[in-house]
């Protein structure tokens, strides 16, 4: 989701029931899927609910958020954390997985041999952009590359991408 779209329903949350719910239907399945590897199941459903009621508090901002991917996941790592210190009986796992060795399980087999076959930079653009959400410009800023580099190789990549599809 694009940041001005962001925001429009981040301001319309209070007056719209539509706005949270595009919010909450773009990014539940991302947060559950990123914080999973790290927290488990339950700590990573329960810290989006978290993020989601918060959204719905008076109190919560309303200024305007540049990355609103990276201030989600952010904001959900936050109420994780916080989740494990109120249970210490939660473990967190050692190890993170990468978006690729947990996408090796769900993702179609042909499709993900073809994935495979890009370079690793390529590979990271298009999970981070596609399924997790991040904007061009959030994924140049993880990689440490241009944002015009990162929307370059993506673009070049789903042109090889829609050829095997």
């Amino acid at each position: 989701m694009k940041a001005n779209e962001f925001n429009k329903f981040l301001r319309l949350i209070g007056r719209s029931e539509k706005a949270f719910e595009e919010i909450y239907s773009f990014y539940y399945k991302r947060i559950v899927f990123h914080l999973k590897p790290k927290y488990g199941l339950a700590v990573a459903e329960d810290s989006a609910q978290l993020f989601f009621q918060s959204l719905l508090n008076e109190n919560t901002t309303k200024s305007y958020i540049q990355y609103p991917t990276s201030w989600i996941f952010t904001c959900c790592e936050n109420f994780a954390k916080r989740l494990i210190q109120k249970d210490s009986n939660i473990v967190i796992c050692e190890k993170e997985m990468s978006t690729l060795d947990i996408l090796k399980v769900e993702v179609y087999v042909d499709l993900y041999n073809e994935l495979l076959k890009l370079a690793t930079i390529d590979q990271e653009i298009i999970f981070k952009h596609v399924w997790e959400g991040y904007s061009f410009e959030e994924v140049a800023m993880q990689l440490k590359v241009k944002p015009s580099l990162v929307r370059q190789r993506y673009h070049r990549v789903t042109k090889k991408l829609n050829k095997f599809l």
